[in-house]
């Protein structure tokens, strides 16, 4: 499934969920969205103790303001600037012919983090999902939001939609 010198020879074969946090990470991303296509269910079990209290929902268009808070967080993290405004967020996500889906994490009714991907097309796989961004703020990370979060943007097999 992935290239032949992804793994040492002799190496025990890797986690599959540890390549699915190298992929919030920004390595092997459409490897691992094609691993997702090729049966990962999502089924990454929260923490007990957080496990009651992190909630996943589709966004809406009047989570935009939200969105674009989470996207600046997430930009200073990685310390790059960001160009997209409120508007394109609205249009691009929202409008007619939406080009991302966006779900929100929230611990205890307060925004905890985001997932932003959209639909691809690989020439060898056939149709999967393009994770773009995955976001948990520096306070809530180690609980297992980011698990929830691609644990909902991963379909299961045979599945075509998110939530």
């Amino acid at each position: 499934m992935f290239a032949s010198g992804d793994q040492h020879a002799g190496a025990p074969p890797r986690d599959p969920h540890r390549l699915i946090y190298r992929a919030s990470n920004g390595y092997d991303r459409f490897q691992v969205v094609m691993q997702f296509a090729d049966g990962y269910d999502g089924s990454i079990p929260l923490t007990k103790e957080y496990s009651e209290m992190v909630s996943i929902r589709s966004g809406i268009v009047s989570d935009v303001p939200l969105l674009r808070t989470l996207i600046q967080e997430f930009a200073t993290f990685e310390r790059l600037p960001v160009a997209i405004t409120e508007e394109q967020l609205r249009q691009d996500g929202f409008g007619a012919q939406p080009r991302f889906r966006i779900l929100i994490a929230e611990c205890d009714g307060q925004p905890a983090g985001y997932a932003l991907f959209f639909e691809c097309y690989s020439s060898f796989q056939g149709r999967g999902i393009f994770s773009e961004d995955l976001f948990v703020r520096p306070s809530l990370r180690g609980k297992n939001v980011g698990r929830a979060l691609l644990g909902h943007v991963a379909p299961s097999r045979g599945e075509r939609s998110v939530l």
